[in-house]
């Protein structure tokens, strides 16, 4: 009987034991299938916010590629953000973003999620949130998971988009006109007087701890430190600097709003345009500490990577052929290299193929025939002397070749009035003298820097006559639009 209750007891454990295990495995097993269903869910939000990230990577690059054009910003943004993420358009109201740049952009004012800083290099996507159920989760109280992402994206300086810091008033017109300091046209014997105004920069100024003059100096170096907006394009009405009449807001504190209005000084106030020009210029910054520049005309010829830059890689030595002025190597190229092979053929057919730099007695009478047709492009009455030497009135098409964009010489100057709204409409007022005013921005002209006017006895440039025309004049690229800046190219990169 012991050995018969034994066995039974060694049974009756080990059923006890076998079924303690059975327990145990279940639960085991039912935890590790609750943690395989939370691990799809985890999956499947990681690969959506993934995606998300890629999304908004995708739309800010769309997007920048178009900036300062706020509106098809915007519509490319929200483009790319519904094709790859499936957000739709209402989505963007009421989206909020903390950590928005500057200036929202969206007509939709309640949207801050695709935002720009005040200098329209620098864009800003915030992807409204998106919530998706999850599968799984809801058995440990998590119904829903949140998925969005943000990206930034910075624009360097275009190529078309470099300003030369003086103005000229619509009535003016093109032709060879003369940027100098005088105010009386006594420095420019080449070039007509232009009433030429020099854009003040308060802006500049204010990142600066020095004056004005420097603010110029860096301007004629890399061009103007903000972008300018057409009047009529964005009708904010704002004032640069501190100036604010015949503005109402002032933009000096913050130095955040963008101006149509910018300060110009009046041509016997101009500073000489030997620095930043010919010569070199460090200049100590807030932001960035002793900055030394090239001057404009002894870089080499411009490339993506070396625009940005101060002092390009290359050194200060512009590409042939060159000039000297004032002991300094600059660069000597003149206009008709960039004229498209018919043009020059038909314009400056004494070079025949040659390639001879500024100062050439050569160019004389092909510098009169362009000045003729860029001053009679659009004009309603053709001067007689040019319809007498035969020259057309309209072009057939663009005489410049798009490379011009990669000169140090091509720039772009703002055309202005004091009255009325559009160029070559209504715009007849002239530029504000007496003084220093603030004059409305309505326009882009192309400028090619050409002779430099120097007074030997002081060893400075006091003027410089340039070629000033219509930008529709240089082959464009495909969505490329010079007149307001827009580059079909930029140099766009994610800057997280």
């Amino acid at each position: 009987m012991r050995v018969v209750n034994r066995c039974l007891a060694r049974r009756r454990a080990t059923q006890n034991e076998t079924g303690g295990y059975a327990i145990i495995t279940a639960i085991l097993l039912t935890m590790m299938g609750g943690m395989a269903a939370l691990g799809i869910d985890y999956s499947n939000v990681r690969m959506l916010r993934t995606k998300a990230q890629n999304s908004a990577d995708a739309a800010v690059l769309a997007g920048a590629q178009d900036l300062p054009n706020e509106s098809v910003v915007v519509q490319n943004v929200k483009a790319y953000a519904l094709k790859n993420f499936e957000i739709p358009a209402a989505a963007w109201a009421n989206c909020r973003d903390a950590d928005a740049l500057e200036e929202p952009i969206d007509g939709d004012t309640t949207n801050e999620c695709i935002s720009t800083d005040s200098a329209h290099q620098r864009l800003r996507v915030q992807l409204p949130t998106t919530w998706i159920d999850t599968w799984f989760g809801k058995s440990v109280g998590v119904n829903r998971a949140a998925i969005g992402a943000w990206a930034e994206a910075e624009v360097l300086l275009h190529r078309d988009n470099r300003i030369i810091p003086a103005t000229v008033t619509s009535t003016t017109g093109t032709g060879i006109k003369c940027i100098e300091a005088s105010g009386a046209n006594t420095a420019c014997a080449g070039g007509e007087s232009g009433n030429f105004g020099s854009l003040k920069s308060p802006r500049q100024n204010i990142h600066l701890t020095t004056n004005t003059a420097n603010a110029l100096t860096i301007n004629y170096s890399i061009g103007i430190d903000h972008n300018l907006t057409i009047w009529g394009v964005s009708d904010s009405r704002i004032c640069d600097g501190d100036n604010v009449s015949p503005c109402t807001t002032s933009n000096v504190a913050d130095h955040s709003l963008t101006p149509n209005y910018l300060n110009t000084d009046t041509g016997n106030r101009v500073t000489e345009v030997t620095d930043g020009l010919v010569l070199g210029r460090t200049v100590t910054t807030e932001d960035g500490g002793a900055t030394s520049f090239c001057g404009r005309l002894t870089r080499p010829n411009l490339t993506d990577d070396n625009i940005a830059e101060a002092t390009p890689s290359e050194g200060c030595i512009p590409a042939p052929p060159t000039a000297t002025v004032l002991g300094q190597t600059i660069n000597g190229h003149h206009i008709s290299m960039w004229l498209t092979p018919a043009a020059r053929s038909a314009f400056y057919p004494e070079i025949a193929g040659t390639n001879p730099g500024i100062g050439n007695i050569i160019f004389v009478p092909g510098d009169a025939r362009l000045a003729c047709y860029i001053k009679n492009f659009r004009a309603t009455q053709p001067l007689p002397n040019c319809v007498a030497a035969g020259l057309p009135t309209s072009p057939a098409g663009p005489i410049f070749l798009n490379g011009i964009l990669y000169d140090p010489r091509f720039g772009k100057i703002p055309i202005v009035c004091t009255e009325g709204r559009r160029r070559d409409s209504t715009c007849t007022g002239t530029m504000p003298s007496g003084g220093s005013t603030a004059a409305r921005i309505v326009g882009f002209w192309g400028v090619f820097l050409y002779t430099l006017e120097v007074n030997g006895g002081d060893q400075k440039v006091h003027g410089v006559s340039s070629w000033v025309y219509d930008l529709s004049l240089i082959q464009q690229d495909a969505n490329q639009n010079l007149e307001y800046g827009i580059q079909s190219t930029p140099v766009v990169h994610l800057a997280k």
